[in-house]
Formats: structure tokens, sequence, C-alpha cells
């Protein structure tokens, strides 16, 4: 009630993350978690949820497909989860599936890669690696659409983050508007719908 009382009607909550590795120092330690247990966590944000789209107000359940499990903060680095599609389905996936069979109105990505899940990319380095959730095909198109049948709004964890923003991921001098087009392609091209970019507006240099 409070969000609608001063005109919000996002709220980019909840959390869904399981919170597995409690060393994770954006989600454990930060307590971004309702839990370690995926069936806590999915009781606890189909309530909040609820509450939310009672009052009109959006959410957004995030990061897909799960931040609970990293050892790095995605804001100045760019975690890896060493994840089977099938583990994740056991844990991470469950509040997700869940939440959408629910109908929430909105799923943010992570900027987390998946070496066991996703498929090896050129960087525009000329290294090799593999691409963010954030910037997956497999992970936004043919897990979360396809596999979990979200049909709702994908949005993008804020991608001046430096998990995507100084990771040389794509042609360009990192932080550069080349760079950040080439960006913005692919994660559009992966199936997201909206680009995050929360930048303070405080002067001309930051609109730039």
């Amino acid at each position: 009630a409070a969000c609608k009382q001063v005109g919000i009607n996002v709220n980019f909550a909840p959390s869904v993350d399981v919170d597995v590795n409690p060393n994770c120092p954006i989600i454990g330690k930060k307590q971004r978690s309702y839990s370690a247990n995926n069936e806590v966590v999915t009781r606890n944000s189909n309530w909040f949820v609820n509450e939310h789209q009672k009052q009109g107000v959006l959410c957004v359940v995030k990061h897909f497909p799960g931040h609970g499990d990293t050892d790095v903060d995605s804001h100045i680095g760019t975690p890896t989860v060493e994840k089977t599609y099938e583990q994740l389905q056991q844990t991470e996936l469950v509040p997700f599936e869940a939440m959408i069979g629910h109908g929430v109105d909105m799923v943010m990505t992570a900027h987390i890669t998946f070496p066991k899940i996703d498929d090896k990319v050129t960087y525009g380095d000329g290294t090799e690696g593999y691409y963010p959730a954030t910037m997956s095909k497999k992970i936004i198109t043919d897990i979360l659409r396809g596999d979990l049948g979200y049909d709702g709004v994908v949005v993008t964890d804020a991608l001046e983050m430096d998990a995507i923003m100084n990771a040389a991921l794509v042609e360009g001098e990192p932080q550069s508007t080349e760079y950040m087009v080439n960006v913005a392609e692919k994660v559009i091209n992966a199936g997201a719908d909206i680009l995050l970019i929360p930048k303070d507006l405080k002067d001309a240099e930051s609109a730039a």
C-alpha cells in the first residue's frame, strides 16, 4: 500500500534466490534471501507478490536463474555457478517456477555465467568464455520461456554493473557507447524485454 500511495507501480522485489551459499557476498551476507530452504523462499515470495498485486503494484522476482550460490558480487565482478541444469531444477529454479505458476508480473535476469549449461562464445577481446545469463539465449529463451513456460516481461539486472560494463564481453572498449550498444544487441536477442540502466542522471556526464 505504501508503494501505491507514493505513485510506485513496480517493485523490483522479491529476491527469490535460495541462500545455499551463506558466504555469498551479495545474497547471503547482505541478507537478501528468505532462506536456504526453497520451500520457505517460495512461500514467503508468494505472499509478498500476492499482497503487492492486491494493491495494483507489479513485482519482479530475481535473479534468474539464481544468485544464491555465488562467491562474487556481480556489482564488482562476474560470478560463475558450476551447476548442471538438473541441479538448478532441484533448488534454484523451484521458487521461480512457483512464482511463474502464480502469475508473477516480471522476472529479472542475473549477471552470472553457467558453464555446465550454456554454450561457449568468443568475447570481444578474442578470448572464449560464457555470457552471463542476462545475455544468454539458452537461459532466457530456452529455459525461462521454453522449459518454464514464462510469457511475461523479462528485465535485466542493472547493465552498468561491472559484471557487464567492464568484462570485455563484446566488441568495443568497455564502458564505451559502442560496447554498450553491442551488449544491448546480445541482451535483446537473448530474449529480454527491458534493459535496466538505473544511472543517477545527476549531470551531463552521467547522461552521456
